[in-house]
């Protein structure tokens, strides 16, 4: 299975591909329909970051779109191409704006050329997190554990503003905590052999992810504010797009997902593999038919 490599150098909390992964994204579509769409006119371009959950709901949005007789592309963008190319209408849509830091401070320099339709998922967290047995409620509270815990917070060695945001939570709460960088790969072998044996582990986390879908985990609270609240992603359309097709526009104002259900659709894409990205969402899809049909105007 191709592995995915956490984050960003700017720090956004979702999953960067290696260059070889993007490539077969790009297709963006199941091989049954690969001739059918290469000659197909594209009835709009999708525009998204090179991050795994903005490629999954790009495909998903691509998918949705399909199913009602609309042939969409897929272009994948750094932050500051995917927002130009949005506002000088080169990009239709894109349905995966992080409205966090620096992507939402790119978005503000052009928010007056593009129309925002509204969160695409919300409530999403970074934080510490704990399997769901473990009887701490407060980041506070963990001195009073630090036994159990083996004095140890688990952080992606991928994700360096999430290391940071640790350390600082290590200091505002006067943890004294030993921060392990270790991969993804690693932190999900240690969650399970810990929850099998129903010991206690702490690790620095993020929704969206597929951990959630995996394990029964939730995040200490954070009364400090060290890991800076909740963020949405949003889907964005150039200015015209209502006009110029109006029930393409209008399947996008809808288009949505819980951030349970993107937790569940990046869990299925990583079992299967990013080969499988495209048969992975239509399957997903066939099980959550409501999401093809989701308005939340």
């Amino acid at each position: 299975m191709s592995k995915l490599c956490l984050y960003n150098e700017e720090g956004v909390f979702v999953k960067r591909l290696y260059v070889i992964c993007l490539c077969l994204c790009l297709v963006g579509c199941a091989p049954s329909t690969i001739e059918e769409e290469t000659i197909a006119d594209s009835d709009i371009t999708i525009g998204c970051a090179p991050y795994i959950s903005a490629i999954v709901m790009s495909n998903l949005a691509k998918e949705i779109l399909g199913q009602k007789g609309y042939v969409a592309d897929i272009e994948i963008l750094e932050n500051v191409d995917l927002y130009e190319n949005l506002s000088r209408n080169k990009v239709g849509a894109t349905v995966s704006a992080w409205f966090y830091d620096k992507d939402y401070i790119i978005y503000e320099s052009i928010k007056d050329k593009v129309e925002d339709l509204g969160s695409s998922c919300e409530y999403l967290t970074k934080g510490l997190a704990v399997p769901e047995y473990v009887d701490v409620a407060e980041i506070s509270e963990l001195n009073m554990y630090r036994a159990k815990f083996n004095d140890i917070i688990y952080c992606f060695d991928e994700i360096p503003l999430l290391y940071e945001l640790t350390k600082k939570a290590n200091t505002v709460y006067d943890l004294d905590y030993k921060l392990v960088k270790i991969s993804e790969q690693e932190i999900d072998k240690n969650l399970e052999d810990a929850i099998k044996k129903g010991e206690w582990i702490v690790f620095s986390g993020y929704i969206p992810h597929w951990f959630f879908a995996k394990y029964n985990l939730r995040f200490l609270a954070d009364t400090e504010i060290v890991f800076e609240g909740q963020q949405e992603i949003h889907t964005l359309v150039n200015k015209n797009l209502e006009t110029e097709d109006k029930e393409i526009y209008n399947i996008l104002d809808g288009f949505y997902l819980y951030k349970e259900e993107l937790n569940d659709l990046l869990y299925e894409v990583d079992k299967a593999g990013i080969d499988n990205l495209n048969k992975t969402v239509f399957e997903w899809l066939i099980k959550h038919n409501d999401v093809a049909s989701r308005n939340q105007r």
